[in-house]
């Protein structure tokens, strides 16, 4: 069995070679990563311990997968170019992993509307962003209903938390917190407003209780994992 230093030896190489791809796979134009760096560089380097402001820059991060990065990464402090980080949680609900160019753009607006324009060189665009209106949202959004969120609440899942919200339209949706992505479809069957969410273990399962609003009036019981 591998010991974990040369483990983080062998992942360092690893990312170390992939890094040099990457790097002239950039200097194309356009850019063209391969698939497989711009899915799992972030993990070598994770694993290797070197995941840093080489990756994590204006660059090369419209071009990366935002869920594992997200997954990877969790709430921890990460060594991004400065300002990048804020922008980039604050970009991921959009993010497009075919669309790199329409990545970097909102990274570029996220960061002037947060007051910290990118000073480095981004993913060409054909355009760059030099002022905007500051944002009037501080927070991350995971994603959206359809209609005003009603109820909300939060939970552990298959040991990653979650949260869980009832819309207007109808629907309940799960959110990971982590990776801030939808876990499964939504879940549907209220006629009207989902009014009220909450979790408990029925029989060792998570499930959620929901409650409708006034032209639903149902009160129903979903399964959290299988919905």
């Amino acid at each position: 069995m591998n010991k974990p230093n040369e483990n983080t030896s062998t992942e360092a190489r690893i990312s170390a070679r992939l890094l040099a791809l990457t790097e002239e796979a950039l200097t194309h134009d356009p850019p063209d990563l391969p698939a497989y760096i711009r899915r799992h560089l972030t993990e070598h380097a994770r694993a290797a311990r070197t995941l840093d402001r080489r990756i994590l820059n204006p660059r090369l991060l419209p071009h990366l997968d935002a869920a594992r990065l997200r997954t990877l990464t969790g709430w921890d402090p990460v060594d991004a170019t400065p300002g990048l980080w804020d922008a980039f949680r604050r970009a991921t609900h959009q993010w497009d992993f075919d669309r790199p160019a329409s990545n970097a753009t909102q990274l570029e607006l996220q960061a002037a509307s947060l007051g910290i324009p990118l000073t480095e060189p981004t993913t060409p665009t054909g355009w760059h962003i030099h002022w905007t209106t500051p944002g009037l949202l501080g927070a991350e959004i995971l994603g959206t209903h359809t209609s005003p969120v009603r109820a909300v609440t939060t939970a552990v899942l298959d040991g990653r938390p979650v949260a869980v919200t009832g819309g207007g339209d109808g629907t309940v949706r799960i959110w990971d917190l982590a990776s801030g992505q939808p876990v499964g479809e939504p879940l549907t069957g209220h006629n009207g407003s989902a009014r009220a969410v909450a979790t408990v273990v029925l029989n060792g399962r998570m499930v959620v209780v929901t409650g409708g609003g006034v032209v639903d009036g149902t009160v129903r019981v979903w399964d959290l994992a299988s919905g």
